[in-house]
């Protein structure tokens, strides 16, 4: 990701290129959430969750972050999971790709960072990831840097759905 971080002055700047989307209530500051109270921000954002950690996908969601960017959407949403870190490069693609035009400084868009397994409403075993990963080391279930896809859930003999 690109270094720095928005700025009240940054998406104050970004929601006053969109005056039609602004005097629509588009873009609002979160008066509550701290860290993020004194920034504009739009009232949907972008995630990029979902998709195959393959190329193709890859370049769709660069398509997609830019054409967001360049319409008044200045959130987007990621973290190091989503598709085995690859949608946050494609963040970093993207935004890399505006500045280097100039339609996009970097004070004016926000990633949230976030630590989603105590932040978010989550089930418990996304707490216990990192202890279930420890022990399959240590049994040698499985080795350092092997990566085990998951496409988001999975069935059960009974067909009890599981999301990992």
């Amino acid at each position: 990701m690109p270094k720095g971080h928005a700025t009240t002055e940054g998406t104050e700047r970004y929601c006053n290129r969109f005056p039609q989307l602004r005097a629509g209530g588009h873009f609002r500051r979160s008066e509550h959430v701290p860290g993020v109270s004194d920034l504009w921000l739009s009232s949907i954002g972008l995630g990029t969750y979902l998709g195959e950690p393959d190329d193709a996908t890859d370049r769709a969601y660069i398509e997609a972050i830019v054409t967001a960017l360049r319409s008044g959407i200045n959130l987007l949403d990621s973290a190091i999971n989503y598709r085995h870190q690859r949608s946050e490069r494609n963040i970093g693609a993207a935004l890399a790709q505006l500045f280097r035009t100039g339609e996009l400084n970097r004070d004016e868009a926000r990633k949230p960072l976030r630590n989603r397994a105590i932040q978010e409403n989550y089930h418990p075993g996304s707490t216990v990831k990192p202890l279930l990963a420890a022990a399959a080391l240590t049994d040698h279930i499985v080795t350092v840097g092997e990566v085990i896809h998951c496409s988001g859930h999975f069935y059960t003999s009974r067909n009890d759905i599981f999301r990992c």
